[in-house]
């Protein structure tokens, strides 16, 4: 509900205390009959625009429902808290474990608990991608660089920098682009794929 405040004893000190309360909105007699309309539509766009971010958040919490990760193992509980200490640090982070074992929801969580939240989490599938095709992926490539490589891609390192990137199935990476992300990982730096020096 949206509460218009109507007075005969208009005041800055009574349009601050109205407002302070909760009041939308606050009119002073007399007023226009133009005044009333401009001030529904008004609030009428101030409801709708409240409608539509409810309506976003639903989505949001249905496309990324929050994971609550409990256990009453206290091998597991030691992880969880590890895994938090982790999630505040710029530390790099291995997941081991047979697929299947919620290593991708564990990382989620990990994105979650730590500072990067606010911003995206990408995955990156190894297995699913070529060589050239995944190194490409990850530290982009140059216009030219091979057949259909039209224009510049950053790749998904520069385009989620400051966000999550989740490598899955990392042990299934070619030896060469395993040599270029160990570098990343322990210099910072990397170069696109087909830049020449």
């Amino acid at each position: 509900m949206k509460i218009v405040v109507i007075t005969a004893h208009a005041s800055i000190e009574s349009a601050v205390e109205a407002m302070k309360r909760g009041a939308t909105d606050y009119i002073a007699k007399p007023f226009t009959p133009d005044q009333v309309r401009l001030m529904a539509k008004r609030i009428a766009h101030i409801r709708e625009l409240e409608s539509e971010v409810a309506g976003l958040k639903d989505d949001i919490r249905r496309t990324r429902p929050e994971i609550r990760l409990q256990s009453n193992n206290p091998t597991m509980q030691r992880t969880l808290e590890t895994a938090k200490t982790a999630a505040s640090s710029e530390a790099i982070i291995l997941l081991q474990g047979e697929s299947g074992t919620g290593k991708s929801v564990f990382a989620r969580a990990i994105h979650n608990w730590s500072n990067r939240a606010a911003k995206t989490m990408a995955v990156v599938s190894c297995p699913t991608l070529p060589n050239e095709l995944l190194e490409s992926e990850l530290f982009g490539h140059v216009r030219g660089a091979f057949t259909g490589a039209v224009k510049d891609n950053p790749g998904r390192i520069a385009t989620f920098e400051g966000g999550t990137l989740f490598l899955d199935e990392i042990g299934d990476l070619a030896p060469s682009v395993q040599v270029k992300l160990l570098r990343f990982i322990q210099d910072k730096e990397y170069e696109r794929f087909g830049k020449m020096g």
